[in-house]
C-alpha cells in the first residue's frame, strides 16, 4: 500500500532536466508538490544527483534524484511547497494600461 503523504498527479510529461549541467531528456510519470516520479532515455541520471526539472511555462524546478531502478527514478523537490502553492492573497493579474 502506498503510504505517501502528499497527494500526487498522474502525468505523462516528455521534458528535459540538468543533472547537473548535462541535458537528460525524460518523461514524468507523477508529480506531487514535493517531488516526482518518472523515466529516462539513453543518459542515466543516480541517486543523490541534484537536478533542474524543466516544467511548464518555463518554470524550472530544483530537486534531488532520491533512487533509481533500471531506467525510472524518484526525485524530491528542493523548493518550499509555499513557494510552489499558488497564493490567495498574491494579485496575479495584468497592471492596467499606462500603469507598470
Amino acid at each position: 500500500m502506498d503510504q505517501r503523504k502528499k497527494a500526487r498527479a498522474k502525468v505523462d510529461y516528455a521534458t528535459r532536466c540538468r543533472a547537473p549541467a548535462a541535458p537528460v531528456d525524460i518523461c514524468l510519470n507523477d508529480v506531487s508538490m514535493s517531488g516526482c516520479r518518472g523515466t529516462f532515455g539513453s543518459t542515466p541520471l543516480y541517486a543523490g544527483s541534484t537536478l533542474k526539472i524543466d516544467l511548464v511555462d518555463g518554470l524550472v524546478v530544483p530537486g534531488e534524484v532520491v533512487w533509481v531502478d533500471g531506467n525510472e527514478f524518484g526525485a524530491r523537490f528542493l523548493i518550499d511547497e509555499a513557494e510552489a502553492a499558488p497564493s490567495a492573497d498574491k494579485d496575479n493579474s495584468a497592471p492596467e494600461p499606462g500603469r507598470a
